[in-house]
């Protein structure tokens, strides 16, 4: 399959670019690797380039309502933490095998909402977890 290679400057740095004819490409940087499929999908893959591991994922793809969506691995554990599809104001933490609605708190949380009820939840660097309730039945802070 005939390919091109080329080298640019994205945010300042650095990049090499490996585009192929039939639509695909790979765009390497320091510490972050993007593959495109066409316009519409991506993947972007950060990594520790000292210790060779993955830091995060991004998935940029359609949902299969056709809607795009953006669903990110914010440790690179391979179980989805994050997705916001395009359109909605909202994004949605993966909790319990369920995608929970939430939107931003003040920067230590975020306000989720299921259909009966109301609670704050933080990311505690390897999950979505809901923040416990004082004695008293005010929420406190991780």
């Amino acid at each position: 399959m005939p390919f091109e290679i080329t080298n640019g400057v994205m945010n300042g740095e650095s990049v090499w670019i490996v585009a192929a004819t039939n639509g695909v490409s790979f765009v390497f940087e320091t510490n972050k690797v993007e593959v495109w499929l066409g316009t519409m999908t991506s993947a972007s893959l950060w990594y520790d380039p000292q210790k060779a591991v993955f830091k995060k994922f991004l998935l940029d793809i359609k949902h299969s309502d056709g809607k795009q969506q953006w669903i990110s691995d914010l440790n690179a554990d391979g179980v989805p933490d994050t997705r916001r599809k395009k359109g909605n104001f909202y994004s949605e933490a993966f909790m319990n095998g369920e995608w929970v609605p939430f939107a931003p708190g003040d920067g230590t949380y975020a306000n989720a909402v299921t259909r009966t009820q109301q609670f704050k939840i933080f990311h505690d660097g390897t999950r979505w977890v809901r923040m416990p309730e004082s004695k008293s039945g005010n929420l406190h802070e991780p």
